[in-house]
């Protein structure tokens, strides 16, 4: 997470270089918080930034949204395309959901899913509660440093685990319980 300078033309060449630098963080950004003073307009800069940004990697912060509650932002019709997240740091309100916003961006490394996902029986539950376990205790095995080999099975476990999730491993005994709990004709 960085927090670079504001992006905008400068004649200063301090100035010029750190906006620069921040240019070179925000495209190897894999989410852009842009913050915006909801109770002005936009101007020209704030367009022109709006225009250079990805959609699908910027998530739009309006601030000062207590002071907008009667009438609709006039920036509002800018923001097409963009998700954007309305909060007031002054009355800490949204703060809870742009934390939420931003972990469904970019929680543990895994791209925003617009489906959930269920695991459709008893079997896939078990097996996601069998996964859970042993990689906790190859969390707890890595903190109190237990030995690789130890740690490497109880990955496997994990891996064999989802492997059963998402029909990856078929071992005799998941097979003898498919059989035993289906009706499956000749």
């Amino acid at each position: 997470m960085t927090d670079t300078a504001g992006i905008r033309e400068s004649d200063d060449p301090v100035e010029s270089e750190g906006i620069e630098r921040s240019r070179k963080v925000w495209q190897e950004a894999d989410l852009t918080l842009l913050l915006f003073d909801a109770s002005n307009a936009l101007n020209e800069e704030d367009q022109t930034l709006l225009k250079q940004c990805d959609p699908r990697k910027t998530l739009v912060v309006a601030n000062k949204m207590d002071l907008c509650l009667k009438k609709q932002p006039s920036w509002l019709e800018h923001l097409k395309g963009f998700e954007w997240q309305p909060i007031s740091a002054k009355m800490n309100t949204g703060i809870e959901d742009l934390k939420q916003n931003i972990h469904l961006h970019c929680g543990s490394g895994i791209e925003h899913q617009t489906e959930e996902i269920w695991l459709t029986n008893l079997r896939q539950q078990e097996a996601g509660e069998r996964a859970l376990a042993a990689l906790k205790r190859a969390l707890t095995g890595m903190k109190e440093y237990e030995g690789e080999e130890l740690v490497a099975v109880d990955l496997r476990s994990a891996l064999n685990a989802f492997g059963e999730i998402v029909g990856e491993t078929t071992s005799e005994d998941l097979l003898t319980r498919i059989f035993s709990e289906f009706c499956i004709g000749k």
